[in-house]
């Protein structure tokens, strides 16, 4: 049989392939368009070999990401170890913006050294596939900015050092109807994903492995949808909003629901540390150094007080679920405080459960007033009004909630490990007069949160920590994965 072949070569997920419709051709795995003469009669061949055509140039873009994805390939990306892609990308980015496109990044690992993505929408074959990682700690961090940026289906792999607070993984500066979604955060210095923006959603991604906060909203943000994220080992709070006084405005309208948050070194489960029209519903929260769920103003950060925020229907299990060795630091399984001028006041909390807190299920003190406590697994305290209030919580738009609510994530199998606490004592004096940051312990991935000496507890930033000198006698908290407090409880018990 006569056979009319047309093919198109691209580069799709690293490997050479053709278009078509039948098994074969020179290149493995590859499909080939065909055209029979005994199908079509010679009048008609000159259609089909445009039909046939259109259907190949529709294959082909579909594969790259959609009809208008400009490739990073094109550009001269490649997926290769050493390879700095950094300009490719950006130069993608640039062309992409001018005529209105996506860029897509194939499968593969492609290394690059900070990004800006000014009003572009940049997406992968798939956060399982498709990987961007920065090999210089300090330069990790790829910026959203301007109108509608966006970044999807993507893996960001970094290699966090020490905690600092200039290298988030992701941050959306001055963006405006931006969007971050099925990206896996591994690893970053500073937070895994940083908001400075308004009219924003942040769903279903997987964040793990921060030094900071995993998800962040400060800086006066506004209309900020987070939901359906799965976080797991943060250096700090899992999912925060935060307003300093300095920000002169607050951050308002958030709406934080179906979230999955567990296992961190340092901090609290999900909190609003200064806000206003804040609502937080249908999270699961589990094993936080500190509070569950933390709703406060604190003047040792000088954050604004906070007001209408509505806790609704969410579980909080174990927390806090590490320093039951180091009581002073207990709050409660849900804490509302404050320690400022500025009050926090019309807070709902309604339908929780709050189970195996070591602490109260709920605390409330400070200048605090018009807490409404009702329908939880735990009785009110006698601080906590039951009825009254106007309570509502966030007020975002539908065209940012999307329609039906993100559902909580799924748990892949292996995501993020258990952590848990130890106290070891220094038996060996080759570490006696070393800085801890000389003594490497914490080398291993651990983090010491705490030295006991003498009759009390020495703790403070970890910048200072570090610098500490250890003597005979001390007694070590450490924080971290199973692995490697193992790691470092042997270092401090073998003296190495």
């Amino acid at each position: 049989m006569n056979v009319f072949r047309l093919g198109m070569r691209g580069w799709v997920s690293g490997r050479v392939i053709t278009c078509g419709a039948r098994s074969g051709g020179s290149d493995p795995g590859s499909r080939t368009l065909f055209a029979s003469r005994d199908l079509f009669p010679a009048g008609r061949m000159v259609a089909a070999s445009a039909l046939l055509l259109l259907l190949s140039v529709v294959s082909f873009s579909a594969a790259l990401g959609g009809d208008e994805a400009i490739n990073i390939v094109d550009y001269g990306a490649r997926p290769e170890k050493n390879f700095d892609s950094t300009e490719a990308i950006t130069k993608a980015l640039a062309a992409a913006k001018e005529a209105g496109r996506v860029v897509y990044i194939p499968e593969g690992t492609w290394e690059y050294r900070k990004l800006t993505i000014d009003s572009v929408r940049l997406k992968g074959a798939g956060s399982d596939k498709t990987t961007l990682f920065a090999p210089d700690p300090k330069k990790q961090m790829i910026v959203l900015k301007g109108d509608k940026p966006a970044i999807e289906n993507i893996r960001v792999s970094t290699v966090p050092t020490r905690r600092d607070s200039e290298n988030d993984a992701v941050q959306a500066n001055d963006a405006d109807g931006f969007e971050i979604s099925h990206i896996e955060i591994d690893g970053a210095n500073a937070a895994g994903i940083m908001i400075y923006a308004k009219n924003g959603r942040v769903t279903n991604n997987l964040v793990r492995n921060t030094k900071s906060d995993s998800i962040h909203v400060s800086n006066h943000s506004s209309d900020i949808y987070i939901a359906g994220n799965l976080v797991r080992n943060s250096g700090d709070d899992c999912i925060a909003v935060v307003s300093y006084q300095v920000q002169k405005e607050m951050c308002r309208n958030i709406m934080i629901e179906n979230n999955d948050v567990a296992d961190q070194y340092w901090g609290r489960g999900i909190t609003v540390v200064g806000g206003e029209n804040v609502t937080i519903r249908n999270n699961r929260v589990a094993n936080t150094s500190g509070a569950g769920i933390y709703i406060a103003s604190e003047s040792s950060y000088q954050t604004f007080g906070v007001d209408n925020v509505l806790v609704q229907g969410n579980t909080v299990v174990n927390c806090p679920g590490l320093y039951r060795l180091f009581p002073d630091f207990l709050q409660g399984g849900i804490e509302v405080f404050s320690s400022t001028e500025l009050p926090v006041q019309n807070v709902l909390i309604e339908n929780n459960k709050v189970e195996n807190s070591p602490s109260n299920p709920v605390r409330i003190h400070g200048l605090v007033k018009s807490i409404f406590v009702r329908n939880n697994s735990f009785p009110a305290p006698e601080s906590a009004e039951s009825e009254g209030g106007n309570v509502t919580g966030s007020t975002i738009s539908s065209s940012i909630l999307g329609g039906a609510p993100v559902a909580l994530p799924q748990i892949p199998n292996g995501f993020g490990l258990p952590v848990q606490e130890a106290v070891v004592k220094l038996k060996n004096d080759a570490l006696s007069g070393k800085s801890l940051k000389e003594s490497k312990i914490t080398a291993g991935g651990a983090y010491v949160r705490g030295i006991w000496r003498g009759n009390s507890w020495i703790a403070g930033p970890e910048s200072t920590r570090e610098e500490m000198t250890l003597e005979s006698g001390d007694r070590l908290l450490l924080v971290g994965t199973s692995p490697n407090v193992d790691k470092a409880r042997k270092m401090i018990e073998d003296g190495e």
